[in-house]
């Protein structure tokens, strides 16, 4: 061949090359335009059929059900059981689904033990919920760890599924792939999940099922059969994936991010999950299903025996990869979970949600109704914890004001209220609030920090942002979890014992004055505190004086005497003596009177204080140091809080002698 025609050639096949990219590339848009297009019409399909069939009425809401009433006892089952489908598994392996208990699932499996019944009960619940809500593809039983918004339940081939309540059937669709067959119910008029007297419209979803029972517009009953599981969609064993959206989700079932969104952030759609990309929005726009139907259900589900099991629990975390996008143009999810046999798998350690009551939503300031609540110009009171533990939730409390300070009983903003955190890292739920969320003026948010940095987060309209204090980690601004004396601070501010400064401090190396213990330990022991009379027996002191009923009470009781000159010199600061004596006093301890060989070279046997620095150093209340005791050094605050912790847990265990390991006997301590 010439050079001429071998010139030809290669010009007349890069041109056909480049015809054949041209038209792959034609073909390639089409294509992704047609799948969009597909999309967008069964979509606008679903969101038509919705707005006519939500004319459907069901009954009304008469509490919820588990989508499931059997499932198997995973590790009764033998290796050719775990393969057969719901009618070929022995009757004696099916039982009562337990409850779906976050703490249970968080725990590992290297912890359990087989053969241990109530061991293999938290076993049998970590397979039966593979991945739990807001969980990721990694398999370790932790929520708020990813993404995942629904909760997918490992069950067989052919699991009848109910529906959990009573409503009307929007949605049955059959894909190729994401959430494969499935169905969606609306569920008008349903108790908000935080708050019982609040209704709003809920959406449950079931997806990979291997058949439908029901047709679009059926009005369904709670425990309906509305179909039967399978592994249809992207799903790599028979599982249920059970979601409840709510009625800020644009489509149902919801997904929180596109395809696109996830290349964008260098992700896979797995990896997307795992990295819990876009989880506000996902948590803004979903409930988590199995507590609300426990919290709203009649008994169709069971209880079962927890085992104590120690384990090494950490804060969940969740490395988010946060976009403002919230306009998702797809639904479809490709989810690839492997949820065989899970007992090889090597896991690690929820926190969960504060129970919103009526008294959160109390005002004892002024209030007034507005004529124009959507249009009153109000700003917003705050109300929140000055500090925060990580990894424990706490209110967020937001009252929408005018500029007077009157609470707007009946405020209904336009637009959504936001809540923006500015600085530091926390999980806030919700954190758009909508008129429904107002009540008497009042909306709550939960708010769960998710590290130990400060945190600080602003209420936002469209012409209003109103910023909260820093809140700091810690049960004081200034005690962290690494403070020498922080489970004593802790224990004592739980019990109402103690008290903080106006900005937030506890202030645990300032000296404390004779009146302020006494405080302390009346608050400590739950006195009765009387008013004082007109005239107290002290010559410094003034009846009317804060302290009063305090050293009156402390008086009566015996805790105290006052000096040989009739004075009790309440602002002196107290020292080690005098606090010791106050203390084991009020606490109605009986003190060896007999004196035995001190250990301090500065006590002597014949110092009215001997007995009780010897009962102090016998039951390790207080801690020395060069065998003195120092009985007159002032008393810092949080010494005085050491030593009374150490004596009330002494009290309540009736140990011998404190030690670090003895628990305390209240719930609220840590």
């Amino acid at each position: 061949m010439n050079k001429r025609n071998s010139s030809l050639l290669e010009k007349f096949s890069s041109k056909k090359r480049k015809n054949n990219i041209k038209n792959f590339s034609i073909w390639g848009f089409l294509l992704i335009f047609m799948s969009f297009s597909i999309f967008l019409v069964e979509q606008n399909t679903v969101n038509f059929q919705t707005s006519v069939l939500s004319t459907q009425k069901a009954p009304a809401f008469d509490g919820t059900i588990s989508p499931i009433k059997k499932s198997p006892n995973y590790t009764a089952l033998t290796t050719a059981e775990r393969s057969m489908t719901y009618s070929q598994l022995p009757a004696g392996k099916m039982e009562n689904p337990p409850l779906y208990n976050p703490q249970n699932l968080r725990i590992s499996f290297d912890n359990l033990v087989w053969g241990n019944a109530a061991q293999d009960s938290i076993r049998n619940q970590k397979i039966l919920y593979s991945v739990p809500y807001m969980g990721n593809y990694k398999l370790d039983g932790q929520e708020y760890a990813g993404n995942h918004l629904a909760i997918d339940i490992k069950i067989p081939t052919g699991t009848p599924i109910y529906a959990i309540g009573n409503g009307v059937v929007v949605k049955t669709s059959e894909l190729l792939s994401g959430f494969g067959k499935h169905i969606v119910i609306e569920h008008q008029n349903f108790p908000s999940y935080s708050n019982s007297n609040i209704k709003e419209t809920l959406y449950s979803s079931y997806s990979h099922l291997s058949s439908v029972n029901v047709t679009n517009g059926s009005i369904v009953r709670k425990g309906d059969i509305i179909g039967y599981s399978g592994s249809t969609g992207s799903s790599t064993t028979p599982h249920l994936h059970f979601q409840i959206d709510n009625d800020n989700a644009p489509w149902h079932p919801y997904w929180p991010f596109t395809s696109k969104e996830a290349s964008d952030a260098g992700l896979t759609f797995n990896e997307a999950v795992n990295a819990g990309l876009n989880q506000d929005i996902a948590i803004a726009n979903t409930v988590n299903p199995m507590l609300y139907v426990q919290k709203y259900g009649n008994g169709t589900v069971s209880t079962s025996n927890d085992a104590e099991i120690t384990t090494t629990t950490t804060t969940p975390t969740s490395n988010t990869t946060s976009t403002s996008s919230s306009t998702n143009t797809s639904s479809s999810t490709s989810e690839n979970i492997d949820t065989t046999e899970d007992t090889s798998i090597n896991t690690s350690t929820n926190t969960s949600s504060l129970e919103i009551t009526a008294e959160d939503y109390e005002d004892d300031g002024p209030t007034r109704e507005s004529d124009n609540p959507q249009n009153e110009y109000v700003t917003f009171e705050i109300k929140t914890d000055s500090t925060y533990i990580p990894g424990e939730e706490q209110k967020i409390i937001i009252k929408a004001v005018d500029r007077h300070g009157n609470t707007i009983t009946n405020y209904a903003p336009e637009n959504a209220v936001r809540i923006d955190i500015m600085q530091g890292s926390a999980l806030i739920t919700p954190r758009r609030l909508l008129t429904r969320d107002f009540q008497n003026g009042i909306a709550v948010s939960v708010m769960a920090p998710r590290d130990s940095n400060p945190i600080q987060f602003a209420i936002k309209t469209d012409n209003v942002i109103k910023e909260s204090p820093v809140i700091y980690p810690g049960i004081f601004a200034d005690i962290s979890s690494a403070h020498p004396h922080f489970q004593a601070i802790k224990f004592l501010k739980n019990e109402g014992v103690i008290e903080g400064y106006p900005d937030g401090s506890f202030k645990p190396e300032n000296s404390v004055s004779r009146v302020e213990v006494l405080k302390f330990i009346l608050e400590g022991i739950e006195a009765d505190v009387s008013s004082a009379p007109a005239k107290l027996k002290f010559s410094d002191v003034e009846a009317s004086q804060w302290y009063g009923g305090y050293l009156y009470t402390a008086t009566t009781l015996g805790i105290v005497d006052g000096y040989p000159d009739g004075s009790f010199k309440p602002l002196d600061k107290v020292n080690k003596a005098e606090f010791l004596k106050m203390l084991i006093e009020a606490m109605n301890i009986d003190v060896d009177p007999e004196i035995g060989e001190l250990p301090f070279l500065d006590v002597g046997e014949n110092q009215w204080y001997a007995k009780y620095a010897q009962f102090a150093y016998e039951k390790n209340i207080i801690d020395t140091d060069d065998n003195r005791f120092w009985p007159n050094k002032q008393m810092t605050r949080e010494e005085v809080a050491e030593a009374m912790y150490r004596v009330s847990i002494l009290n309540a265990t009736g140990a011998s002698t404190f030690t670090a390991d003895l628990i305390p006997t209240t719930d609220n301590a840590a």
